[in-house]
Parts: structure tokens; sequence; C-alpha cells
């Protein structure tokens, strides 16, 4: 029995930035073999991407480029030559998963696109993670997280209504892709080991990102009505306060007997005023009520509040810092966080599995150094000789 749900399943890893690498994290955190590629020299462009440890910048400890790389083998090789387009094939033969991320139209002018790598090996799923997509008048534009945020729609919708739009924090669409290019893959490869026959698959990332607001889109569809910026997270309380040591989340309390749970936490009697019973006038009196229970909060830790209220059957949650959510006792229970040794940035804890599965779990690996595996997979899979290696180096092949 295997150990790894995608144990004996071979990934060639040609993406860089983030969509595409978390695509192959993922892949590899539930036992695919992963082999990054990347260029001699420099790298994938994440590798310059901090922060770094005391801030001082190094190829081998860019947080972005381990977290992200995972459980990957590295090797270099230069696609632009011949020699390395020709070595690429050669390891297309052994794979089952593509994923790629250059701007389209690359890899055709490379003679790697998939009508080409699908004479070599017909059950190959390759997938290319891109902003727009392969097709369309977009394919070519330029894409940031702060572009394909407002393009997918997220930006309108976000922040209070009466003031411009809030964008979501660097990078979320581009993991939104990689999840969705995740998902896809699978799919194709499902698809593949029935019938033998690989696909291509084209990630258009803030298509990705458009699919999560489907109930803003329903709203116009359905209603002829554009959702707009409303702030907070609905009823009251709904919204982040302050209280004695950082930050808490209050969701709308919903019925009033949430209100009742509200004040046998609180202690508050005035919760308990006729005038606060429905939705409606809490909604109308919301700043009164929040200049009750603020001084509460103030007395009060965050886990207590948080704690104090779940027990209590109301919607609350500590708004956690990264330092917060270290510590936190849930991620804790569950194992989430994974410390991993590196030998240039040391033992660093990363994100570990947001899911267990009984039979095969999660593996866990450290990202690879710049070019480490090269003899590994050169040498040892497909039976170059470390004389031809070298010649390979030396003319900036790998």
């Amino acid at each position: 029995m295997a150990e790894q749900a995608l144990e004996g399943v071979n990934v060639l890893d040609l993406s860089e930035g983030i969509a595409g690498p978390y695509c192959t994290r993922l892949l590899g955190n539930v036992g695919a073999k992963v082999i990054k590629i990347e260029r001699p020299g420099d790298g994938d462009k994440s590798r310059k991407v901090g922060p770094f440890p005391r801030d001082i910048p190094h190829p081998e400890k860019s947080a972005l480029f381990l977290h992200l790389n995972i459980n990957k083998k590295g090797i270099t090789l230069n696609l632009e030559t011949a020699a390395g387009r020709k070595i690429l094939k050669e390891l297309v033969k052994r794979a089952d998963i593509l994923v790629e991320s250059f701007k389209p139209g690359q890899m055709v002018d490379w003679g790697l696109d998939y009508e080409s790598l699908e004479k070599i090996n017909p059950r190959l799923v390759m997938t290319s993670v891109t902003p727009f997509g392969q097709t369309g008048p977009y394919r070519h534009f330029k894409s940031s997280s702060a572009v394909l945020d407002a393009l997918g729609g997220h930006t309108f919708i976000g922040g209070e209504p009466d003031r411009e739009p809030l964008r979501n924090y660097e990078g979320l669409p581009e993991y939104v892709g990689g999840t969705f290019a995740t998902i896809a893959t699978m799919g194709a490869l499902f698809y593949s080991g029935d019938t033998g026959q690989g696909q291509y698959v084209d990630i258009s990332v803030v298509q990705g990102v458009a699919v999560l607001d489907s109930h803003r889109m329903s709203r116009w569809t359905h209603l002829g009505s554009i959702m707009q910026r409303e702030g907070g997270f609905g009823g009251w309380p709904g919204k982040i306060y302050q209280c004695r040591d950082g930050l808490v989340c209050l969701a709308g309390i919903g019925p009033a007997r949430t209100l009742k749970a509200m004040h046998s936490v609180m202690g508050i009697p005035q919760l308990l005023d006729p005038k606060y019973s429905t939705e409606v006038q809490r909604d109308e009196l919301r700043e009164e009520l929040d200049a009750i229970i603020q001084p509460w909060l103030m007395e009060h830790d965050k886990y207590d509040i948080f704690n104090a209220l779940q027990q209590a059957r109301c919607q609350a949650a500590v708004c956690t810092s990264a330092e917060d959510l270290l510590k936190d006792p849930g991620c804790d229970a569950r194992g989430f966080w994974v410390e991993l040794d590196h030998p240039e940035a040391g033992r660093l804890a990363y994100p570990g599995p947001f899911a267990h599965m009984s039979e095969t779990e999660w593996q866990m690996s450290r990202a690879p150094l710049l070019g480490e595996h090269n003899e590994e997979i050169y040498h040892g899979e497909l039976g170059y000789t470390p004389q031809e290696l070298t010649r390979l180096r030396q003319n900036g092949v790998i």
C-alpha cells in the first residue's frame, strides 16, 4: 500500500512566482515527487523576494521561496539552449504532470508546447498557470496581486461604503489560482489514469479569483442589483474591536437569544434592553451598543473573550497576528506548524497540513538548494556521466 496518496506520481515544476509553485507544493504535500526546474545561476525569481533572516538578502533564505518549494527536489536547466530542451524532453518521458508559468507562447517558441510534448508522452498532464490564461485579449497584459484582485471583482466590494475600495493582501489572488490549478490538474490526472490520455490545462488566475465571488455575481444575474461595499461583517456587532491585549472579531449575533448569551458572558444589563431586541434596531443603534461593550472588552484579553463567547455559542474570534497564529492552541492541537531544518536558512516553522488524511498523511521536507539534486536526477535517473554533467555545466545548460 502506498504511504502517500500521490506516491508514484512524477511532477515537473517549471513555474515561478506564487500560483504555479503553490500548485506543485500541494501536489508534493500529498506524495507526488516534484522536480523543481530553475534557471542556472539565479534560479526562481522568488529567491530574491523577502523577508530574509536579519533582513539580509540571500537566494537560499527567501521566506517566499522556502515556503512555496517544500517537498521538491531541485535541479537547474537552461531551456533557452537546445541541449536544455532536449534534456527536458527526456524528463517528460518519465513525468505524469508538468506545470509551467511562462508568458503565453513561450513554450510554443521553444517547441515545448503540449502538442509537441504529447507526442513524447501521450498520458502527460500539462498545466499552464498564467494571470489571464493562454487566450483572450488580456493574455499578454502585465499583472500583479493588485491587478488580479481588482479585475477579479474582489476589490470593488472590499471596505467601507463611504470610502474607496480596499484590496486584499499581496499574493492572495495567486494562492487562489494555485489552489484551483491543483484541483484542475488532479482532475486531469484521474482522467489520464483511467484512459491513458493526458490533456492540457489552461489556468487563468484572475478567473479563479472571480469564481470566489459567485455570491456577488448571483446578486446581479438573479436580482439585477450590484453588490456594494457594506463594511463590517453584517449585523451588529459585526466588526473588529480593540481589547486589552489586541483585537477580536465579533460577528453579527443573529437571533435575540444570542444577545442574551452575550449578556451571560459580559454581565452588562443594558444588553437586555428591549430597544435592542431586533436586528434592525441593533443596526440603527450600533454606535450606542459599541459604547456599551467596549469598556468590558478593554478589561479582558483576546483569547479569554474568544473562548468565553464561543462557549456561550456566540460568533467570535481572535484577530490573530502571525505571532498569535504560531502559538494558537487550535493550530497546535492539529499539528499545523512544522519545523524544518535548512542548511542555509536554519530551523524555521512552516504551515503544514490543513487537511488530515486517515491513511496517507501529508509529507513535509525542506525546499531545495539551487541545483541541489542535479547529480541525483541527471546522473542517477537519466544516466548522464559525471564528465557529461561537467560539460553541460561549462556550456551553461545546467
